[in-house]
């Protein structure tokens, strides 16, 4: 189960309250606009759910959509009730529910316990009434069961209120918007997912033109992804590390070959070039809308806990956890392979490097679990094949 969900502040119930009082066509306006502002699936699930419940007077609600990795299961995307006593499922078996049934028929469906008991069965006792309505991604497509995005499925708890066919119109109303921007969503983070692996193929090309910089970027990202997985940080944060790690230098292709592979000490000028490129970085990946927490680290992978680092001179409590991780990531590969002007230092120099910064430059936490991963045997095979 997801477990009930906390109570609302009274002021939000007096909110809902007072919204009751306009009429659901203009209700129905406002979900609309709101709707439309929503930049994820998840906060549009949980604002078309906040619409729905206000609109129909339901006690609890939730969104389901196909679990990608059993076509019989159903999981919730978002939950929401203004009471927080309704306690969710956490997923559903498609047989023998009534979103399930939504799935199949593709209709929108009422049920009350006391005439159709069989088909709330995904429903602890304490619903006496439920309706639900699919989300689909094409209306006019004749592969309809390819293009159900989801469904809404709202319940009551009382005996008194039954949902009527005037809440199945204004729930299929509200469907019909969600579906739109659902749609429009996945297609842009298609979009955008699309070109995000298309810079990473470009990244990785541009290194793999020099060979002194070739893997830079997919050895850092194991590395930063081996930080996280013992920090205990979540899939997602993972994931950004990822991103970042991979598209954090694409801005090296402003660089001159010149500078880039001068065999020599750089001149403050060409330093001044070199040090310009997380900007660029930054600004390429800007245009793809990517979360901010990517785009920070993007732009300040370079930048020290003292404020010595570059582009922003950022210090201590301005780099967050996943920045750390991937600033002491970057300079550990930096370390280890050659350079136009010195040879790679073994992990034990490298460590030792980091050690003597620890605290002032990097993160002696993520300084001290890199010392863990490296000694677990992890990155062994990451930095054989970097040496073969």
């Amino acid at each position: 189960m997801i477990g009930q969900l906390k109570r609302e502040s009274s002021a939000k119930r007096n909110k809902h309250k007072k919204l009751k009082l306009v009429a659901p066509g203009e209700r129905l306006a406002r979900a609309a606009v709101d709707l439309m502002q929503q930049t994820s699936v998840s906060d549009l699930c949980l604002r078309s759910l906040v619409a729905a419940v206000d609109l129909t007077s339901a006690q609890a609600g939730y969104v389901l959509t196909p679990d990608p990795d059993d076509s019989g299961l159903l999981v919730t995307e978002a939950a929401y009730s203004p009471t927080g006593a309704f306690e969710f499922p956490e997923r559903i078996f498609l047989q023998g529910s009534l979103t399930g049934k939504c799935f199949d028929t593709f209709r929108s469906l009422i049920c009350r316990r006391s005439s159709h008991g069989a088909d709330i069965a995904e429903f602890g006792s304490e619903v006496k009434s439920a309706v639900t309505v699919p989300l689909f991604g094409n209306r006019n497509t004749q592969e309809l069961a390819t293009h159900v995005l989801g469904a809404i499925t709202l319940v009551s708890l009382t005996d008194e209120k039954a949902f009527s066919e005037e809440d199945r119109k204004l729930l299929e109303g509200l469907a019909a918007m969600v579906s739109v921007n659902m749609l429009n969503l996945k297609m842009e983070e298609f979009r955008r997912q699309t070109i995000v692996e298309s810079l990473e193929r470009i990244s990785l090309y541009l290194e793999a033109k020099d060979p002194l910089t070739k893997g830079h970027s997919m050895r850092v990202a194991k590395v930063a992804q081996e930080i996280a997985v013992r920090l205990g940080l979540d899939a997602k944060m993972q994931d950004d590390i990822r991103t970042a790690a991979i598209l954090m230098d694409i801005g090296n292709a402003s660089i001159p070959d010149s500078v880039l592979k001068k065999p020599a000490g750089l001149t403050d000028e060409e330093y001044s070039i070199v040090r310009m490129h997380p900007l660029v970085s930054y600004e390429i990946c800007e245009k793809l809308r990517l979360s901010p927490r990517v785009l920070q680290m993007v732009r300040n992978h370079h930048e020290r806990l003292d404020g010595s680092g570059y582009p922003d001179r950022l210090r201590s409590s301005e780099l967050p956890l996943g920045l750390r991780i991937l600033c002491v990531a970057d300079a550990f590969d930096a370390m280890k392979c050659r350079r136009p002007h010195r040879e790679g230092l073994t992990d034990s120099e490298a460590m030792k490097q980091l050690s003597l910064d620890a605290g002032t430059k990097f993160d002696p936490g993520v300084v001290h679990t890199l010392r863990e991963v490296l000694h677990s045997g992890h990155l062994n095979e990451v930095y054989e094949v970097a040496a073969a």
